[in-house]
């Protein structure tokens, strides 16, 4: 905790560029399906300077879109200095991220929630280790903490992503940021970088190459999956879509089921 603590601070200081963008989500919200897309644009716009660019895997991906609190912040390691450079946070809005653009995506909290357990349950050490409707309820996973990070952020951010947008039409969504970011490129190029960041893409290079940390998962769990193979109604109790439209009304997240 006390090392985390250190990254964090130390990141924030790392954080010197006004180019530097901040990526911002509650987890299990198409965070890395938009680094994976960006990373693959960065690399056909200018080739070579990834170690291994024929390949983008989470380890490459991990090591040039850095997290704050986990990665090293240093600008000098971004290999494409002449464009933003995206830095992914899951932290709840200080002050000092006004320093710089935030990008927020959000995304429907009830497959947010689905997607959320389903990961933690995955890992070889999970941080929650109670029921589904325990999870929903929990003030540091549930849908009230994904509402109160939303809420945070919500008065400055400069660009706002929905998920549900982003599925529907990728290509639209992923021009919106790039306008926002200042960058022009063919659209060739997008539509490229979109297919090598589609979740079939990403499941082969998982199945391939792994994750980062392959110790912190179990051997069965895929980070890239659908929530089409939960079954809602078996998932959510009346009282927890209850309990979900309830936080969401008072938050004024327009998801209620």
């Amino acid at each position: 905790m006390v090392l985390k603590v250190i990254n964090y601070f130390t990141g924030l200081l790392q954080i010197r560029r006004k180019t530097d963008v901040w990526l911002v989500s509650f987890p299990k919200s198409g965070n890395t399906w938009i680094r994976f897309f960006y990373l693959h644009l960065a690399n056909r716009i200018y080739p070579g300077r990834l170690e291994q660019d024929d390949i983008i895997s989470f380890y490459t991906l991990d090591s040039n879109m850095p997290e704050l609190g986990y990665s090293n912040l240093d600008y000098y390691k971004w290999k494409f200095p002449e464009i933003s450079r995206l830095v992914k946070t899951h932290s709840k809005y200080f002050w000092f991220f006004s320093k710089n653009d935030i990008v927020y995506i959000l995304r429907d909290p009830f497959d947010v929630m689905i997607s959320y357990y389903r990961y933690e349950l995955g890992k070889t050490n999970p941080r929650f280790k109670g029921t589904f409707s325990e999870f929903l309820r929990d003030p540091k996973f549930g849908v009230e903490a994904l509402a109160k990070h939303f809420i945070s952020w919500k008065p400055y951010i400069k660009l706002l992503i929905k998920y549900e947008d982003l599925k529907e039409d990728p290509i639209c969504q992923f021009n919106r940021l790039l306008d926002f970011l200042k960058i022009e490129v063919p659209n060739d190029i997008i539509i490229q970088s979109y297919n090598n960041s589609k979740a079939s893409n990403v499941k082969n290079v998982e199945s391939k190459l792994g994750m980062t940390d392959k110790g912190k998962f179990s051997k069965e769990f895929s980070f890239v999956s659908s929530n089409k193979e939960f079954n809602f109604k078996e998932l959510f109790s009346d009282s927890d879509i209850t309990y979900m439209n309830k936080v969401l009304s008072i938050y004024n997240l327009p998801y209620e089921r």
